[in-house]
């Protein structure tokens, strides 16, 4: 019961610091919805592993398709995706990480693309994400003003707004962050 609560009173706090500060978005729709993607395919990826642990008789491309075509279990997907992530631990973000410390698709261009539905349409990907990007804007912050007495919103807004290296290092930290979300926990 107490969870419950906690998570309300987070959700209710987030949203007034929401309406308060306004996050910097500062990036294309495609980049959102990819993001979002990410997310959405950590909840999928740890479903059908604790699945797979539990009964060996599915493969992922027949999970894909059950995912598709149950919107219950979808929602169930992104309830659990947004859940973990807006639980993350922050104190394990690194906005200090080097140009070269993450993997992208385009370092692999033979790979071929997974398999995978798309849990959050646009609409969702852009709420689920402006919470995001507000949450680690937040911790971003935080770490900036506790280096430099008297930072204030407004200065880190603008400085995220002209500073490139800035935003790049908050970008990686973001994605960095993302890549050591535990999926599985929240299915627990």
């Amino acid at each position: 019961m107490f969870s419950k609560i906690k998570k309300t009173i987070q959700a209710v706090q987030l949203f007034f610091l929401m309406r308060k500060f306004k996050g910097m978005v500062m990036c294309s729709d495609k980049y959102i919805q990819e993001l979002a993607d990410k997310i959405g395919y950590g909840a999928q990826l740890a479903l059908y592993e604790l699945h797979t642990e539990q009964q060996g008789d599915m493969t992922w491309d027949r999970f894909v398709q059950h995912v598709r075509h149950s919107p219950a279990l979808r929602k169930k997907i992104q309830q659990v995706a947004a859940n973990a992530v807006l639980l993350f631990d922050k104190s394990r973000l690194n906005f200090e990480l080097p140009v070269d410390a993450l993997e992208y698709q385009e370092d692999y261009p033979d790979e071929q693309l997974i398999n995978v539905s798309r849990i959050f349409s646009e609409k969702m990907a852009h709420g689920l994400m402006e919470n995001v990007f507000l949450t680690f804007e937040l911790e971003h912050f935080r770490r900036l003003a506790a280096a430099v007495p008297g930072y204030s919103w407004a200065a880190y807004c603008k400085d995220m707004s002209d500073n490139k290296e800035l935003w790049t290092q908050f970008t990686r930290g973001l994605q960095h962050g993302l890549s050591q979300v535990d999926y599985k926990a929240c299915w627990s």
